[in-house]
């Protein structure tokens, strides 16, 4: 099933503006990527793709975090005052996160992209959002969640 941005007919001006952000996420420099979510085949679960992650500390993360144009302030801080706190080991071991699967998007690409699943921790019957990264060798590009908070 091929995933699309939802539509609504209440907010079309709302939704296009959306739809204009997400596809600037898939914008890296002068490299368009394709949406992970529309690309099928050629992802790897963790038992095949872990090998190919790059390795990922919490400075990395911080870095991301603090300098990322698309990341709110308050988010921000929420998001390292929760690894602080160890909400996100504990959201981890209590499976809130899915498997994450690799997509190499080609050969001679120098990205990839990271994709899973993840519970609302607030709201567990609902569906899960979806989430993406995409990764050059050193260096996180991008990144993506389903949630209403983006």
């Amino acid at each position: 099933m091929k995933w699309q941005y939802p539509k609504s007919r209440m907010y079309p001006e709302k939704n296009k503006l959306k739809k204009q952000e997400y596809n600037n996420l898939l914008k890296v420099g002068d490299i368009e990527l394709p949406d992970p979510f529309a690309m099928g085949n050629g992802w790897l679960g963790e038992d095949q793709g872990m090998c190919k992650w790059l390795p990922v500390f919490q400075v990395h993360i911080a870095e991301f975090l603090l300098t990322g144009e698309q990341v709110k302030t308050d988010m921000t801080k929420r998001l390292i005052s929760d690894y602080k706190e160890g909400k996100a080991y504990s959201y981890f071991t209590s499976k809130w996160l899915k498997e994450v699967f690799y997509h190499e998007i080609s050969s001679s690409s120098i990205y990839c992209f990271l994709k899973s699943e993840t519970t609302p921790s607030q709201s567990i019957n609902n569906p899960s959002h979806k989430i993406w990264v995409c990764v050059e060798k050193k260096h996180w590009k991008s990144a993506y969640c389903t949630c209403f908070a983006g």
